[in-house]
């Protein structure tokens, strides 16, 4: 476009610009200074562009260079918020039942390697000594959180933890 087409708005207070034109804003101007505008031919009647519409236009173009409002933030958290409270019980229980998996994991374990012992040596009763270390049967037991294992395994009797998770299994 050339020169002709350019109007400065701090010589138009009522609105009147460039016969017929509509005003669009293209690029950034720092508001201090005087804001240039390139007029676009929409075939508009000068009648549109009141002073209020100049104020409005004005005002959006101002709004979008501010950012977020506190308003805006806050809606935001509160949606993160209301989120994660939805998403945490749940997450809870799959910890929990993680947790109690890998328990039976290595409760299931200790009752083959304690099978294997029986087999091995012709005895009723291990010690779990005897059966979790290295160049053994377990190499090691993962402890979850505060589950206690039984010292000794004995055929017949189910095999348990004491602590939390407290669980058992039929040997």
């Amino acid at each position: 476009m050339s020169a002709a087409n350019e109007v400065d708005m701090s010589n138009h207070v009522t609105g009147r610009l460039y016969k017929g034109y509509r005003l669009v804003n293209h690029g950034y101007y720092p508001p201090d200074r005087c804001v240039r505008w390139k007029a676009e031919n929409l075939k508009t009647n000068e009648a549109d562009f009141s002073a209020h519409t100049m104020r409005d236009l004005k005002a959006q173009i101002e709004s979008s260079k501010r950012g977020f409002t506190l308003i805006e933030m806050m809606v935001v958290f509160a949606i993160i918020a209301l989120l994660i409270a939805l998403i945490q019980p749940r997450y809870q229980r799959s910890l929990e039942t993680s947790r109690q998996k890998l328990v039976l994991s290595n409760l299931n374990a200790l009752a083959d390697a304690a099978e294997r012992y029986y087999l091995d040596n012709g005895t009723n009763t291990v010690l779990t000594s005897d059966l979790v270390g290295p160049n053994l049967y377990i190499n090691r037991l993962d402890l979850v959180s505060n589950e206690v294992y039984p010292t000794t395994i004995t055929t017949g009797t189910p095999i348990s933890t004491t602590g939390s998770p407290a669980l058992s299994i039929p040997f």
